[in-house]
């Protein structure tokens, strides 16, 4: 399948593509789905891609070091654990 077909099928024009392929406009992330089931790909892995190219472009960006993945890692893993719901202890 060719690259402006699959744009289609997931419900982008041409204008948008030279967009996003000039860096003019993002790719939105409600398109993901339609992305998903098009390649037939579990949902959560095209969302994990996605969020995991925005960050390591933001990050090469601005000339960070590697190291910047081992805070990015604990950082999630920290705010993921605070927003655990506490279960009720009885006493």
């Amino acid at each position: 399948m060719d690259t402006n077909r699959v744009w289609r099928k997931i419900g982008i024009n041409t204008s948008a593509i030279s967009r996003i392929e000039n860096s003019n406009q993002k790719f939105s992330k409600s398109k993901l789905k339609k992305l998903a089931e098009l390649f037939q790909i579990d949902s959560q892995r095209v969302t994990d891609l996605f969020f995991a190219d925005k960050f390591a472009r933001e990050a090469f960006k601005y000339k960070c070091s590697d190291s910047i993945f081992i805070v990015a890692e604990n950082t999630a893993n920290y705010i993921k654990n605070t927003n655990v719901k506490q279960g009720k202890l009885e006493l």
